[in-house]
């Protein structure tokens, strides 16, 4: 009877694992994805983030993410030249 039982739990964590994004919902009332977190001020975290827009996918955000800091900021200029919506928050003006 346990068998069953921890089979079926394992398969419904797998499927909410599956399901979940990279897209996380703010204060603005729309879905973004953190590239950069730049801590410029003490106390005060400025954010390069991407609005969630068709044609943007976790996978390839999540390699940018990755990258060493001239690389991403070359990723940046790309995702901006095909008219993604990349923009720089304070981290707790979008995230309270």
């Amino acid at each position: 009877m346990l068998k069953p039982v921890a089979l079926v739990f394992l398969l419904f964590v797998s499927i909410t694992i599956k399901a979940q994004t990279c897209w996380q919902k703010t204060v603005m009332n729309e879905s973004v994805f953190v590239i950069q977190e730049k801590y410029d001020i003490v106390n005060d975290t400025m954010c390069v983030i991407v609005i969630k827009e068709d044609g943007l996918d976790c996978e390839t955000l999540s390699k940018i993410r990755n990258m060493k800091q001239v690389e991403q900021d070359n990723s940046i200029e790309i995702l901006i030249a095909k008219g993604f919506r990349v923009e720089i928050y304070r981290k707790k003006e979008i995230f309270n």
